[in-house]
C-alpha cells in the first residue's frame, strides 16, 4: 500500500515493500469529460473498478469536466447536453453527478489536477470544479482527494523495509510532473521544450491531445565523481474517454481533420523486478 502526505511543493506517495513479490499500481488517468453525452462512462468505470480490485491509486490531470454547456459558454449547444442536464443549476448537478460517479473509488483517488475545460470555468464563472468536487466527496464520504493545478510535482517515494522493525533502506524516489497540455498535437517538439523545462523529472505526464505516446528520453548524465551513466526519463501522454467524430465528419475533431484520438490512460506500476530498488512499469490501460 501507499501513503499520501505533502511535501513542500510536491505531492509525496510514499511506498514502502518487504518481498520480491510486491507490487503497486497506480492508473494515470485525463480527459475524461464525463459529464458530456460523448463520455465512455462504461469505460471510466471499468478502468476505476479494475484500480479498485487492484488496491491502485487513481490520478487525474485535468479535465474531468467538460462544463460547456452554461448559459453563457459560447460553445454552448443544447444537443451536447443529457436530458437530466437541463436544469438551471447546471453547474451544480455536474459536481453531484461527478461525486456520486466517484465516491466509490474514495479510497483510491489519490490526484485531481486541473484542465482547459477546468480554468475556463474558473476564468470565466469564479468557480473552481475540482475544489468544489472535493469539498463534496469529503462532505459524503469523510475523505478528501488531493486537488492540483494545471501542472504539479508527485513523488514517488520508495524503501524497502526489514523485517519486523522499522528498518528501511534502499531508498529510491520517482519524480513525475503532471502537466494537463497545451496547444496542438505536435508531441515531439513539446517532448524536446519539456526535457528541458523539466530536467529533475523520471517521468513527464500531459494529457489533452487525447493521443497515448509513451517514448523514454535517453540521458547523457555524469555522477560527481566523473562516472558518464545513461538515464530514461519517460514522456507518457494520456488519452481521452471523449468520442469526439460524428458519423457525417462534422465532430469538433473531423473538421480539423484530426486522427482519431485513444480511448484510454495508462497503468503505473512499481515492482522489484529481481532489484533491490523498485522499478517503473508502464502499459496502456484501456
Amino acid at each position: 500500500m501507499y501513503e499520501i502526505r505533502r511535501l513542500n511543493d510536491a505531492l509525496c506517495v510514499d511506498l514502502q515493500w518487504q518481498d520480491q513479490d510486491f507490487s503497486q499500481d497506480f492508473l494515470l488517468i485525463s480527459d475524461l469529460h464525463i459529464d458530456s453525452p460523448h463520455a465512455n462512462r462504461k469505460l471510466i468505470k471499468a478502468l476505476c473498478d479494475e484500480a479498485a480490485e487492484r488496491h491502485a491509486g487513481i490520478l487525474i490531470n485535468g479535465d474531468l469536466f467538460d462544463a460547456m454547456q452554461g448559459k453563457h459558454d459560447g460553445r454552448s449547444a443544447r444537443s451536447e447536453l443529457r436530458d437530466e442536464q437541463r436544469r438551471d443549476d447546471y453547474i451544480n448537478y455536474l459536481i453531484d453527478d461527478a461525486a456520486e460517479f466517484f465516491k466509490p473509488y474514495i479510497d483510491r483517488l489519490v490526484y485531481l489536477g486541473l484542465g482547459n475545460h477546468e480554468t475556463a470555468i474558473l476564468h470565466h464563472n469564479d468557480v473552481h470544479l475540482m475544489t468544489l468536487l472535493a469539498d463534496k466527496l469529503e462532505l459524503t464520504t469523510g475523505k478528501r482527494p488531493h486537488v492540483g493545478g494545471y501542472g504539479g510535482w508527485i513523488f514517488f517515494r520508495t524503501s524497502r523495509k526489514y523485517g519486523n522493525d522499522t528498518t528501511t533502506g534502499n531508498r529510491r524516489t520517482y519524480k513525475m510532473f503532471a502537466y494537463h497540455g497545451s496547444g496542438g498535437a505536435n508531441t515531439t517538439t513539446k517532448q524536446n521544450r519539456r526535457a528541458i523545462l523539466y530536467p529533475d523529472a523520471d517521468i513527464v505526464w500531459t494529457g489533452h491531445t487525447h493521443k497515448a505516446k509513451d517514448e523514454p528520453e535517453q540521458r547523457y548524465r555524469v555522477t560527481d565523481g566523473g562516472r558518464e551513466y545513461i538515464d530514461s526519463q519517460y514522456h507518457i501522454v494520456s488519452g481521452t474517454f471523449k468520442a469526439e467524430h460524428r458519423a457525417d465528419y462534422t465532430g469538433w475533431a473531423d473538421l480539423r481533420e484530426h486522427k482519431p484520438p485513444f480511448y484510454g490512460g495508462w497503468w503505473l506500476q512499481f515492482s522489484p523486478k529481481r532489484s533491490k530498488y523498485l522499478q517503473i512499469d508502464l502499459r496502456k490501460a484501456a
